[in-house]
């Protein structure tokens, strides 16, 4: 007759199902947080500095807007325009809140301010114009390029004193608190 060895107890101690659930949990939330920032920082030029925003780290991030807004962007009905003209750009929102939507002319060299968003908020469309495109010695045909912003509130504010104080000019970074809808509307200018 054999005997069985006798099983010695583990060393290690036993951690409950409530401990790695934990442990797992934290995890995700840490790899989410990096990717969020990751994503963020990929959408942000690191070209530059200026008074409204002095290093990356000033910049937007996650917290500038809760809940995260939806916003749309139609197609135009033709993407031939004319300089005095312009086009107006369409779309749709939801959970817009106090944040607002501004369009903004995009250059390799800077974003220029074009309007405020006009929200309809009985079925969340909004519209904005983009009227006298370019400069008057921009020879024709010229391509632009406008992108639609979500603006929290710090960044409304931003581009707000801009247009009261005459400057629609910004730098080839948007300010703290804005963010781009992608992708940008490009138009071509074929008239006057």
């Amino acid at each position: 007759m054999s005997e069985k060895p006798e099983q010695q107890p583990s060393k290690e101690p036993k951690k409950s199902n409530g401990t790695t659930v934990a442990i797992v949990v934290a995890l995700i939330a840490a790899i989410s947080t990096i990717a969020v920032a990751l994503i963020q920082t990929s959408n942000h030029s690191s070209s530059g500095a200026s008074p409204k925003s002095t290093s990356p780290s000033s910049r937007a991030s996650s917290t500038d807007i809760s809940p995260q807004p939806y916003v749309t962007i139609a197609p135009l009905t033709s993407y031939a325009v004319s300089r005095r003209v312009g086009f107006v750009a369409k779309g749709s929102e939801s959970n817009l809140g106090a944040n607002t939507i501004w369009l903004l002319d995009h250059t390799k060299e800077n974003y220029y301010i074009d309007a405020q968003a006009i929200v309809d908020p009985s079925n969340h469309k909004w519209s904005a114009p983009d009227r006298r495109l370019g400069s008057p010695s921009d020879r024709l045909p010229f391509e632009l390029t406008a992108v639609v912003v979500v603006a929290s509130p710090l960044c409304s504010s931003t581009l707000q004193t801009d247009v009261s104080s005459g400057n629609t000019k910004l730098p080839d970074y948007l300010p703290q608190g804005c963010h781009a809808i992608k992708p940008p509307i490009t138009v071509t200018v074929v008239r006057n």
